[in-house]
């Protein structure tokens, strides 16, 4: 009959960490009450705020991010700035798999003067594929460092759970305080723009996505990126266990 918000009774810091860390979204749901559908796109905040006109710089550390679907095989190349996150390219390629997606970076980036990468992505393959994301995440390895490439693998063991990456890109997108630290060339990555503006949920579910839109598989794998680098879920010291593989 009657019920407090949590923004009435918690402290005015715990309501400005959750404000800032969680999506609209969701602090709507944990902390106003409100029950919130999630009805149209998955991203529904993403949208001309989250554009960037910016491009690679040759000093930056590279952050390359994957979904190992066979076809598309999908990939985004994200660089930080001063806390902001920018997402300036992308590889795609058909019918591929590691060899042809490493190729493709080294040859693309054989002048970049900072031989800095982070590996982050899906953990393991779908069923029936012919290929597992360590063997996978080896050939990359492997080929990077033959190029000189500095690797740091951020792949973690297991999934987490869609919800919870899909909320951690949604806060990066843009928060309970209005603020956004993700930004796409919309230009260079022309599949992570088309994935988080069209991306809905499958009929009947509040977070599965629509595996018929064939942009769902780079918006995985930025969402795989976001839970590592800002994981929404997290345990009573602030921060959760990420297992990761490297």
């Amino acid at each position: 009959v009657f019920c407090w918000k949590s923004e009435e009774v918690l402290s005015a810091k715990k309501i400005a960490d959750a404000r800032r860390d969680l999506s609209g979204r969701q602090y709507e749901q944990e902390y106003e009450g409100k029950f919130v559908q999630a009805v149209g796109v998955i991203y529904g905040d993403y949208g001309e705020a989250n554009l960037t006109t910016e491009e690679v710089h040759p000093h930056e550390k590279l952050i390359w991010t994957h979904d190992q679907n066979y076809t598309p095989l999908c990939s985004t190349i994200i660089v930080e700035r001063g806390g902001m996150y920018l997402a300036l390219d992308e590889i795609v390629l058909e019918s591929a798999d590691a060899h042809n997606t490493v190729a493709e970076f080294c040859e693309r980036y054989k002048g970049h003067l900072n031989k800095s990468v982070e590996l982050h992505g899906d953990p393991y393959g779908k069923p029936g594929e012919k290929h597992g994301k360590e063997s996978q995440y080896k050939i990359i390895e492997n080929k990077l460092r033959q190029e000189g490439w500095k690797v740091e693998n951020r792949v973690r063991r297991s999934h987490p759970a869609i919800s919870d990456s899909q909320n951690s890109l949604r806060a990066l997108i843009r928060n309970g305080d209005g603020q956004r630290r993700f930004f796409v060339n919309k230009g260079k990555a022309p599949w992570t723009h088309e994935g988080l503006s069209t991306v809905g949920t499958k009929e009947g579910s509040a977070f599965q996505e629509d595996d018929k839109n064939e942009y769902h598989h780079i918006t995985t794998a930025v969402r795989y990126w976001a839970f590592v680098e800002h994981p929404v879920k997290r345990d009573t010291s602030g921060k959760e266990p990420l297992d990761l593989w490297g």
